[in-house]
């Protein structure tokens, strides 16, 4: 009925997120991008986007959320980052807060759809006579997208900067998994 779905394949590992840390001190040209991943200790990481399309992660850092409205504020002055996306949820004011003072700022929205799209973009200016406010959003295809990124990885695509922070940042990316399910309605497996 099919091969069993192995460890690797619905994670990364340790080992090969080790891999990509170097303690080269070479500045990356390219355009900057960060990501933010919000709780209560956000991770806030800023990476190169090099021209063969690798990226080179520069500044990795953890804000309490109590701190990351202006943390982030700092970090965009500093680095100037080309577009943002931040983790919607659970601190939704948050990003709607930032947005309105950066509009490169993605709200991101973990969504489940059939289909090859890794995500979405939707981006909607307000208009007041049909009662729409503005919207900077990325509907991210949770399952495709976390499959990219590990072939991303695997492909030695990413690299990033050893700093103190390198054992937390391996632990937030090996958090992250496929977890295998049935649905009754379709009667598949889905990740």
């Amino acid at each position: 009925l099919g091969l069993p779905t192995l460890d690797q394949d619905a994670t990364l590992t340790k080992e090969e997120l080790a891999l990509c840390i170097s303690s080269e001190l070479e500045e990356f040209s390219g355009s900057t991008v960060m990501g933010v991943d919000m709780g209560m200790t956000c991770h806030i990481t800023i990476g190169r986007v090099r021209p063969d399309s690798t990226i080179r992660v520069v500044h990795i850092e953890q804000v309490p959320a109590s701190k990351v409205r202006a943390r982030y504020l700092e970090l965009r002055r500093v680095w100037s980052p080309r577009i943002t996306v931040m983790d919607s949820y659970p601190y939704t004011e948050t990003v709607l807060a930032l947005q309105r003072e950066d509009a490169r700022l993605y709200g991101a929205v973990y969504v489940r759809q059939k289909g090859l799209n890794l995500l979405e973009v939707k981006d909607r200016e307000k208009d007041a006579e049909e009662g729409e406010q503005d919207l900077r959003q990325v509907n991210v295809n949770r399952d495709k997208a976390f499959d990219s990124f590990m072939d991303f990885i695997r492909a030695g695509s990413l690299s990033k900067r050893s700093c103190p922070l390198d054992s937390e940042w391996i632990a937030q990316l090996t958090d992250m998994r496929r977890v295998k399910d049935w649905d009754t309605q379709t009667q598949e497996i889905v990740y």
